[in-house]
């Protein structure tokens, strides 16, 4: 596998880092790594190979995991570019568009030093003490 990148901490990071404070949920970084280029060329997602990267988050001093006040949506990848008119080669809009889970929300959190945009900042709770000696079994199934 010479030239392919095997640091999955790194895929990890990478992300759960593109949602900003909003974070990511299991569903979504699953669905995200799956059609990350490479990645399933290296591993396939299954049971066994998403214990092995709940592993490494739970090792992970610099992520942090918080529960929400009521679950949120699943993720749906929405590409625009994919609806192409194809005599004129424009965008076209659709009649329905995916739910916008990361809805814009400013957040200024000098105390904290934090800057971003999160719906529910200031109402989730962090939780990743707990959930760090947990497995990724009983996690999906909370």
């Amino acid at each position: 596998m010479s030239g392919v990148d095997l640091n999955y901490i790194a895929h990890l990071e990478d992300e759960i880092a593109l949602e900003g404070l909003d974070g990511i949920t299991l569903q979504a970084l699953w669905l995200r790594l799956s059609l990350r280029p490479n990645f399933e060329s290296c591993m396939r997602l299954d049971e066994n190979s998403k214990a092995f990267l709940w592993e490494l988050i739970c090792g992970d001093e610099e992520i942090f995991m918080y529960e929400l006040p009521t679950p949120r949506e699943n993720l749906v990848i929405f590409n625009r570019y994919e609806l192409m008119d194809p005599e004129l080669g424009i965008v076209l809009e659709p009649e329905e568009q995916p739910l916008d889970i990361y809805p814009f929300h400013q957040v200024e959190d000098e105390k904290e030093g934090v800057r971003g945009s999160c719906m529910l900042y200031r109402e989730r709770i962090e939780v990743t003490d707990g959930v760090v000696k947990k497995r990724l079994k009983d996690v999906e199934e909370e």
